[in-house]
């Protein structure tokens, strides 16, 4: 066997296990791991010295406010600092750009915005807020992963959503087989 790329003598970890041993790549994809320390022929050979290869790891929880708050963290430094961090995916939340991520159309200029920054995978949340219920569907056909919600005062310019208009959300969401992530602090209860 043959491959471009042999990273061997590393600690691997799976979803499975953990085991000494190496990873096989082929054209950019993992093609094989291998268990145990064996000579295999390959275009390129790294010892790793022992270190950790592991998956990518996903941080579904990121706040990289964009458009129009890149002085506390746009999707460059947001996604650099991530892959330093072995982060290959993120989920952007909808809430701290400016104007916030509402509707499809300011889906639309987030991503115009953001195009070519990120050096990470990336997915956005939509937000749900108390006057948008009409541009769920929208966003959803724009390719958001599902939505955010705050039953309390985000303490930014995203609307906190009252019982209402959350139930009203919950069966879109059903509807659409998504999901809602919520804040669920209420200071009204």
């Amino acid at each position: 066997m043959s491959a471009d790329l042999y990273l061997k003598n590393a600690r691997i970890v799976t979803e499975e296990s953990e085991f000494q041993g190496g990873v096989l790549v082929e054209d950019g994809i993992i093609s094989q791991l291998v268990n145990g320390d064996s000579n295999i022929e390959a275009a390129e050979t790294i010892d790793v010295q022992g270190k950790v290869l592991l998956p990518g790891l996903v941080d579904g929880h990121v706040h990289f406010n964009e458009p129009g708050r890149t002085h506390w963290e746009g999707y460059k430094t947001g996604s650099y600092a991530a892959a330093a961090g072995g982060v290959t995916t993120i989920v952007e939340m909808p809430l701290n750009a400016t104007p916030p991520t509402i509707s499809r159309e300011l889906l639309a200029e987030k991503r115009e915005t953001v195009k070519g920054k990120s050096v990470t995978d990336y997915g956005n949340l939509g937000g749900l807020v108390d006057n948008n219920l009409d541009e769920i569907k929208g966003m959803h056909k724009g390719g958001v992963c599902g939505f955010k919600a705050f039953l309390s005062n985000s303490g930014v310019d995203f609307e906190r959503v009252d019982d209402d208009v959350l139930f009203a959300g919950l069966k879109l969401s059903k509807e659409l087989s998504t999901v809602i992530s919520l804040h669920a602090e209420n200071e009204y209860v």
